[in-house]
C-alpha cells in the first residue's frame, strides 16, 4: 500500500490510478470528506482504462445482512476499513463522496475469479443513480446487462429499489412487465431476483451458485 502525506492522500481509486504509471488492482489508502484515512479495494485491471472502487461486497450466505438495506437511505457500514468479499460496506458518506467523482456503477459476481461479463451489470449514474431516493419498480435502463447468459446493451430491465430493499432486478418478470430484457430462458426461475435481495435465488446465477458465492458493488470511471 502506497504511503502519502496525510494531506495528499487520493480521494478515489481514479485519482490513485492517475498518480501511477502502471496501477495494479489491490488495496490502497484513500481519504474521506473528513480527512480520515481508510483502506479501499481498487480495480484497475478488469476493464481497460477504468478505475473501480469497491463499495459493498457479500457472500450469499450473508445475504440477510444486506437485502433490506438501501444504499441511499441506510448508513450501515460493515468492516468499512477492512475490504473483503464476505461482508463489507462503506459508510454512506464515503459512498456519496465516491459517487461524486464517478460516472458509472456496476455489479459483479465472484470477482476474485475475474470479470467474465456473465452475470454482470454496468450503467451510468445519469441513467440510474442508486444514491438518490427511489421507490417501487420500473423498467430501468442499463448500459450492459447479462444474467445467466441472457445479454443486452442499452436496454431496460425490471428493477426494484426502495428504502426497504437493496436494488435488484427481477429477471424472469422483466419481459412480462414490458421491459426489453428477457431473463426467462437459460434456466430462469419464476420471480427470480438478481444482483441483490435474492428473495428467489437461482443456482444458475453466479452470485447465488453456492453459499460462498459473492456479489460486489462498485463505483467507477473510465
Amino acid at each position: 500500500m502506497l504511503a502519502y502525506p496525510k494531506d495528499d492522500v487520493p480521494k478515489s481509486c481514479k485519482e490513485q490510478g492517475q498518480r501511477l504509471s502502471r496501477p495494479s488492482t489491490g488495496i490502497y489508502r484513500l481519504t474521506d470528506g473528513n480527512g480520515t484515512l481508510f483502506k479501499a479495494f481498487c480495480d484497475f485491471d478488469s476493464e481497460r482504462g477504468s478505475a473501480w472502487t469497491l463499495i459493498q461486497a457479500f457472500a450469499f450466505e450473508n445475504n440477510s445482512l444486506f437485502q433490506h438495506k438501501s444504499l441511499f437511505d441506510d448508513d450501515v457500514p460493515i468492516n468499512s476499513n477492512s475490504p473483503n468479499w464476505n461482508a463489507y460496506r462503506l459508510s454512506r458518506s464515503r459512498m456519496l463522496r465516491l459517487r461524486n467523482v464517478s460516472t458509472y456503477w456496476r455489479v459483479t459476481c465472484n470477482f476474485t475469479s475475474g470479470v467474465t461479463y456473465r452475470d454482470y451489470l454496468r450503467t451510468t449514474f445519469a441513467n440510474f443513480d442508486i444514491m438518490i431516493y427511489s421507490t417501487g419498480g420500473k423498467c430501468q435502463k442499463y448500459d450492459f446487462l447479462d444474467i445467466r447468459g441472457n445479454r443486452c446493451s442499452n436496454c431496460t430491465a425490471w428493477t426494484y429499489y426502495s428504502p426497504d430493499f437493496t436494488p435488484f432486478i427481477e429477471s424472469y418478470n422483466s419481459r412480462i412487465k414490458k421491459c426489453q430484457f428477457d431473463g426467462r430462458i437459460n434456466g430462469g426461475l419464476k420471480d427470480e431476483t438478481n444482483f441483490g435481495y435474492y428473495g428467489v435465488s437461482n443456482p444458475n446465477f453466479t452470485c447465488t451458485s453456492s453459499p460462498g458465492a459473492t456479489t460486489e458493488y462498485w463505483f467507477g470511471s473510465y
